[in-house]
């Protein structure tokens, strides 16, 4: 190594060291008013955003509380009976429409602090849940029980990773013994489904006749594959590829600062696909056992989300037009 790049080196290290420790130390003495300052400009910023989409976002909450009131009361009607019939489907389905909610509820708050990149990102898992909730609902209670059963694939896959990288990080070993019990649970399982069973959608495999079932295929099975196109721009959210850098929902068009924080804008396709997706998944659930109070609760559900979706997209039009934009432009 060069003499003086080393003799640099060791002039410049702890002089970096005490301005960073001085720069801590008055970052802390003053963190109070300089945060003071931010959650108020947030508060305002939040307030602008709400009386813009205020509308929209208010029946999007109303759609969640429909829906989780639905679930709930449905889940304790049938439960004694799915328990004692060992319904795989209902136990299945309960508990992705309970995801969905949870689910529904994040973008909802993404969206009033103004991240439609994070909720867009969120609305994606909230589609795949409600595609394989419509699958198992389609497929019956044999690929329910399959998919339960598929916990065992992925708590090998999770192992596997664990042991892989634990040393590194300085973590202990997995207990041998719960180690040995899952591998002996997963051979298991091979043996009575197939080597097929063991991939990703592994519990697909057998209703779908393809060894290895990707999501692309259990979405087409369902007849949301023209849900596509939302499903890759959502994914500009999650991945590091070059169109997430380029490209961001939270921008108008023609837009070209570097989107680093909170926008008001791009709130309606998130907006819009939540509600769509929190009907289909609360439809997956409430059919199963269908009795008048459900089909009234989806018929309610139903009507709010399109009303919702409607208000997201008019609210974007109006944004659009008070800056001279068209949709296309």
């Amino acid at each position: 190594m060069n003499e003086d790049f080393t003799n640099w080196q060791e002039w410049l290290v702890p002089r970096i060291e005490v301005e960073a420790e001085a720069v801590l130390r008055e970052l802390k003495r003053t963190a109070l008013e300089k945060l003071s300052y931010e959650h108020a400009a947030r508060r305002a910023f939040e307030a602008n955003l709400f009386k813009r989409w205020g509308r929209a976002l208010n029946l999007l909450e109303v759609a969640m509380y429909v829906a989780l009131e639905a679930g709930q009361m449905y889940n304790e009607e049938h439960r004694p009976t799915a328990a004692k019939e060992n319904d795989c489907q209902f136990e299945v389905l309960t508990r992705l429409h309970a995801r969905a909610c949870a689910l529904a509820s994040e973008i909802y708050t993404l969206l009033l602090g103004g991240h439609a990149t994070g909720a867009m990102a969120r609305w994606r898992a909230l589609h795949e849940v409600t595609v394989v909730a419509l699958f198992i609902r389609r497929h019956g209670n044999a690929t329910a029980e399959r998919y339960l059963l598929h916990e065992i694939v992925e708590s090998k896959r999770g192992k596997d990773d664990y042991e892989a990288c634990y040393v590194r990080l300085g973590y202990d070993p997995l207990d041998m013994q719960l180690t040995e019990e899952l591998e002996s649970e997963y051979r298991a399982l091979l043996h009575r489904f197939g080597r097929e069973f063991g991939s990703q959608y592994g519990w697909a495999a057998e209703v779908s006749g393809v060894a290895r079932p990707t999501f692309g295929g259990i979405e087409q099975a369902v007849g949301l594959d023209h849900m596509r196109a939302h499903y890759r721009m959502s994914s500009h959210g999650i991945h590091a590829n070059p169109k997430g850098i380029m490209w961001n929902i939270g921008l108008l068009k023609g837009d070209r600062v570097l989107l680093a924080g909170p926008s008001n804008a791009g709130l309606a396709d998130p907006g819009d696909c939540t509600l769509i997706s929190l009907y289909q998944c609360t439809v997956a659930l409430l059919t199963l056992r269908p009795t008048e109070d459900a089909l009234v609760s989806l018929k309610v559900l139903d009507r709010i989300a399109k009303e919702g979706g409607e208000a997201f997209h008019a609210i974007h039009h109006e944004q659009l037009s008070e800056e001279g934009l068209q949709e296309n432009d």
